[in-house]
C-alpha cells in the first residue's frame, strides 16, 4: 500500500484522542493507525490491532469487544472520520509472553512451570469462542452499513489471519484433542455465505 500518510481529517482525530486522554492508543505497541487512499481527496483511518500490553493479564474478549466499539466506533462516529471498520478476533499474547522471540528482546519470558505433560490448553474468557467471534463480526457488519457515510470502502478489517501467539486468528488450527479445529472460520461462513455453508449454493444471476 506504500507510506501512509495523514489527511487533515485524521490528524484532527489523533489530536482529539490526545486532548481527551486516551493514552491507550499511543502506547499500545502494536497498534497500527493507518490511512487508507479510496480516491484522491478520500482517506480513512483504521487500525491494524486493538492493542495492548505484552501481558500474562489479558481482558477477556467480550471487554475487547466493548474498547473496540468506545475507542474505534465511536470515536469515529462522534468525531465524524471516514475509517474501515475494524474487528477482532482477540488479543492474547500469552504463548509469546511464554516464549518470545529472539526480536523481542524487551519481553521477559515468563515459562509455565508445570510440567509439558500436565499443562492444559490456555483457553478462558481471554479467547473468542466461534460464536463471539461471529458475534462481533455481526456487529461490526451492522455498524458499517449504518455508517456508510463514514465508511466509503463498505468494508470491515478484521485482526488478524495468523496472529496465533497475540491471540488474533481465523486460520483453522489444532485442537486440544489434537484435531484440526475449523469452528472459527465455519462460524464467519455461517455468517458470511450461511446458504453455502449449509450445503445449499445459490443460483447464479443470469
Amino acid at each position: 500500500m506504500g507510506s501512509p500518510h495523514f489527511s487533515p481529517k485524521a490528524i484532527s482525530f489523533l489530536r482529539a484522542l490526545k486532548r481527551n486522554n486516551d493514552r491507550d492508543w499511543f502506547r499500545e505497541r502494536n497498534l497500527k493507525v493507518t490511512i487508507i487512499n479510496f480516491q484522491k481527496n478520500d482517506d480513512a483511518i483504521s487500525a491494524y490491532a486493538r492493542g495492548g500490553s505484552y501481558s500474562m493479564t489479558q481482558p477477556g474478549y467480550a471487554q475487547q469487544c466493548a474498547l473496540i466499539r468506545r475507542d474505534r466506533w465511536e470515536k469515529c462516529r462522534t468525531l465524524r472520520l471516514p475509517s474501515v471498520t475494524f474487528a477482532s478476533a482477540g488479543w492474547d499474547t500469552r504463548p509469546r509472553n511464554e516464549r518470545p522471540p529472539f526480536w523481542m528482546k524487551e519481553v521477559t519470558a515468563t515459562p509455565d512451570p508445570t510440567a509439558a505433560a500436565q499443562q492444559k490448553p490456555l483457553l478462558d474468557a481471554v479467547t473468542a469462542t466461534p460464536d463471539e467471534l461471529a458475534a462481533h463480526i455481526k456487529e461490526a457488519i451492522a455498524w458499517t452499513r449504518a455508517n456508510r457515510d463514514l465508511n466509503p470502502a463498505n468494508a470491515v478489517i478484521i485482526y488478524g489471519w495468523n496472529e496465533h501467539d497475540e491471540g488474533g486468528w481465523l486460520q483453522p488450527t489444532l485442537g486440544p484433542d489434537g484435531q484440526p479445529d475449523v469452528r472459527r472460520i465455519e462460524a464467519l461462513g455461517m455468517l458470511l455465505r450461511p446458504e453455502t455453508e449449509q450445503g445449499v449454493v445459490p443460483k447464479s444471476k443470469p
